[in-house]
């Protein structure tokens, strides 16, 4: 295992603070020995002339900008294919959002020793705490199934949702833990099997990217891991903070819950699920403003 067989992609859109303090966590810890590509798609703030600006010393940094803004899926697919072309050496692959922060010396050195290790795994991710929060049910899914993807969309079913784990199984020599589903924020694959399974879906503009490749995953009968050794931040709460944002990040969740029903979930059920998804939208959107309201009086007092 060698750091240098490793490629990193981290996409940027309108986010070049938290992709700047992204990356430079990364280089604080590992320097040029990782090779980093930085995809811009198509930001509005001169995101991609500043990055290439502040990052024009480091060879082991590559900016790239997309013809047009394809969505999450697209744009980390440029990364990724760049880094396929570009470099022979590269066996495995990792997927990094901007608003993740690094914060321990040898987490892709773990993460790669236990994809070496055991030829079932596909991909891992270290462990996710939510704005400097360990937040267990936030750790991994399972695969949808049913109805459960419709009724996992309610935050006040949150102690029902029938996708979260209630305990994980790790074994006890590499403290790795199967799961259906990964976190989409912070995750390494190899590289022949993410191939395999044709990278990301970029017929899903946003959102639930990591239940697709679950599925992919589970249908190649390859498995997904937690490694309980490190733990990754990721400021969740940074890139969603007005009411407007938080009506536009629930259609492109619904775009996206609506394709994976139609394309990768059980004919019957999809359409049972996508039903409902759609006939309680008004209720799901009074959600949304109970929580937006009830944080606005929590940051007022």
């Amino acid at each position: 295992m060698r750091l240098d067989q490793l490629g990193i992609v981290v996409l940027n859109y309108n986010s070049l603070n938290l992709t700047t303090q992204c990356i430079d966590g990364i280089l604080k810890y590992y320097q040029d020995r990782i090779k980093i590509v930085i995809v811009d798609n198509q930001s509005n703030d001169q995101s991609f002339n500043l990055l290439n600006k502040n990052y024009s010393g480091w060879h082991n940094i590559h900016i790239l900008l997309t013809e047009y803004n394809g969505g999450y899926s697209y744009g980390n697919n440029i990364g990724l294919r760049y880094l396929i072309q570009n470099y022979n050496d590269i066996e495995y692959l990792a997927i990094i959002n901007p608003d993740v922060k690094i914060i321990s010396n040898d987490v892709f050195e773990t993460l790669l020793k236990r994809l070496e290790q055991d030829d079932r795994l596909a991909g891992i991710s270290p462990l996710m705490m939510i704005d400097n929060k360990i937040k267990p049910n936030r750790w991994a899914i399972k695969n949808p199934k049913y109805i459960n993807n419709f009724l996992s969309s309610f935050v006040f079913l949150a102690p029902v949702n029938p996708l979260l784990y209630k305990s994980y199984e790790t074994d006890p020599e590499t403290l790795v833990a199967y799961v259906d589903v990964i976190p989409g924020s912070f995750f390494v694959m190899k590289k022949d099997i993410f191939i395999q399974i044709g990278l990301l879906d970029e017929n899903n503009f946003l959102y639930g990217e990591e239940i697709i490749i679950g599925k992919k995953i589970k249908d190649k009968e390859y498995k997904l891991g937690l490694s309980f050794e490190n733990f990754y931040i990721h400021n969740h709460n940074s890139t969603c903070t007005s009411l407007p944002a938080n009506f536009s990040q629930l259609k492109f969740s619904i775009r996206s819950h609506l394709y994976f029903n139609n394309s990768y979930q059980n004919k019957f059920w999809g359409i049972i699920d996508s039903l409902l998804l759609i006939l309680f939208i008004p209720l799901k959107l009074l959600e949304i403003i109970i929580i937006y309201c009830n944080k606005r009086l929590k940051v007022s007092k």
